[in-house]
């Protein structure tokens, strides 16, 4: 018999496991491989080599282990963020940012032990910065060697508003997506008054949680998602609905396909960099 060769022109399906080797009745077996290792899949279907890296300058101190984070301002102004050993370095432009002829730094808290637990979330000129061994901080860019590493003030955050007065306060309960209220209620009004109020205030935060955080509290309700995947889900959780798919990177390869796919039922999606729920994403939440 003559042999065919057949033109494969998409890879969207990403890597399918053993268990679907030679599952040609699977709709998604036409475009997946069984390994893609130094490729990116694009949404067109193509698949390409995972671009090279290149030497810009050495860390501070390349015995001990280094985290690059990235500051993207804009797609033009975008740094890589070199944290280490209480210290902090800026990348821009394929170059390391200088000040004085020397490399621009500041300091920060996080030992070289903690890097790879700190967490960040980043809105334009502005990254939040939270590690559980240290209180919360915000980095601030005013320019290419002006960054500030300063302590969050929540003393006004959190409040609860009634028009232009404060009535009340988020205080941390005992679930995540639980917190509790702490009305602002003078204590002459009585213990039944204070009790009427946090309940209606509880009430009304519990609401507004349930209908933006809908998806992830399915997902940790979901009786279906059992051994790995409802460990897994239990992180996206903890996590708000985002990990760093370095972090989890070993539960991410013992998943069967069967357990991805009850976690993509409730819409988890398994990227290069992060697993994260996309309709977590919006502004609103």
């Amino acid at each position: 018999m003559p042999r065919t060769t057949l033109a494969l022109t998409s890879f969207v399906s990403g890597e399918l496991g053993a268990k679907l080797d030679g599952r040609t009745d699977f709709n998604k077996y036409a475009t997946g491989a069984k390994t893609l290792e130094n490729f990116l899949v694009h949404p067109q279907g193509a698949a390409t080599r995972r671009v090279g890296t290149q030497f810009i300058a050495e860390v501070k101190n390349s015995a001990a282990k280094t985290r690059l984070i990235p500051f993207e301002f804009s797609t033009i102004q975008t740094y890589v963020l070199e944290f280490g050993n209480q210290y902090m370095r800026v990348y821009k432009d394929k170059g390391q940012v200088q000040s004085g002829g020397s490399a621009f730094e500041i300091s920060t808290p996080y030992l070289t032990a903690e890097l790879f637990d700190i967490k960040f979330a980043q809105s334009a000129d502005v990254m939040y910065i939270t590690h559980p061994n240290h209180a919360a901080r915000k980095l601030a860019r005013t320019g290419h060697t002006s960054w500030t590493l300063t302590e969050i003030d929540f003393t006004e955050q959190g409040g609860l508003m009634w028009r232009d007065q404060a009535v009340g306060k988020l205080v941390a309960g005992d679930d995540i997506l639980r917190p509790r209220v702490l009305a602002f209620v003078d204590n002459e009004a009585g213990t039944d008054v204070i009790n009427k109020v946090e309940r209606r205030l509880q009430h009304f935060i519990d609401r507004k949680i349930a209908l933006l955080f809908e998806p992830l509290m399915d997902l940790q309700k979901d009786s279906e998602l059992t051994g790995l995947a409802r460990g897994f889900g239990f992180q996206l959780f903890e996590n708000l609905g985002i990990l760093r798919r370095q972090q989890v990177l070993a539960e991410v390869k013992a998943l069967d396909q069967d357990a991805r796919g009850l976690l993509r039922k409730h819409g988890v999606r398994f990227g290069q960099f992060t697993v994260f729920m996309p309709v977590l994403l919006s502004s609103t939440v």
